[in-house]
């Protein structure tokens, strides 16, 4: 695992220690191998490509990922928790194909301009403390056509009462709301969609165009 420093502040420093004391027990709180599976699916992998996957966690998608690209692909990971980091870098080294995990803020992603064929994120972006920045990064480090997919929980109830206490809640709660208005000019939204109880939005995107070199 490399370890970069990474500044963290105002929600990240929290979500660092957060995650890194519910590290042992996290695998059992979220489980939801349907819904992994089906955000894996969402990238279009191709074997022999270069996936990342920020905020990765305890790994749980790598395995999945590394099926998807090949022993002839490259799976990279990135996290502010050392301590969820830990445990992904346990579960790498049974997997076939190169994986490659770094403690970093997404928020300043330590990779050049245009290196990844897809993008993947699961969970803890609603509360970074720079959101917006953070997907420029994730479209920065992606290869013009290359898809990304941003998943973390909101609250989308159906039907009639549904409708009324979700939008309630999102008032009370903006940042649980899909973050269309943080989006720069070269994401191209290909699908807004949500987990079927609503507890989870799934937002699809497309690098269109180039994006400025990193200072």
């Amino acid at each position: 695992m490399r370890r970069i420093i990474a500044a963290t502040r105002g929600p990240d420093r929290w979500l660092s220690c957060a995650y890194s004391m519910v590290s042992p027990i996290y695998d059992f709180l979220w489980v939801r191998e349907d819904m992994r599976r089906d955000l894996v699916g969402r990238l279009r992998l191709q074997t022999g490509q270069i996936v990342l996957e920020t905020g990765v966690g305890t790994g749980a998608n790598l395995p999945l990922l590394c099926d998807a690209v090949g022993v002839s692909g490259k799976v990279e990971g990135v996290d502010v928790s050392a301590g969820m980091l830990g445990r992904a870098e346990r579960r790498a080294a049974c997997l076939p194909c190169p994986v490659r995990l770094t403690l970093h803020n997404a928020s300043n992603l330590p990779y050049p301009d245009n290196s990844f064929d897809a993008v993947l994120h699961f969970g803890g972006i609603n509360f970074f403390t720079d959101r917006k920045r953070a997907i420029a990064e994730m479209v920065r480090v992606s290869k013009e056509g290359a898809r990304l997919v941003i998943a973390d929980e909101t609250l989308a109830l159906r039907g009639h009462w549904g409708d009324i206490i979700s939008e309630r809640m999102l008032g009370l709660f903006p940042r649980l709301r899909p973050p269309l208005d943080l989006l720069p000019m070269q994401a191209r939204v290909l699908g807004l969609d949500h987990s079927p109880r609503g507890f989870f939005y799934i937002l699809e995107m497309q690098k269109d165009g180039a994006v400025g070199s990193k200072a």
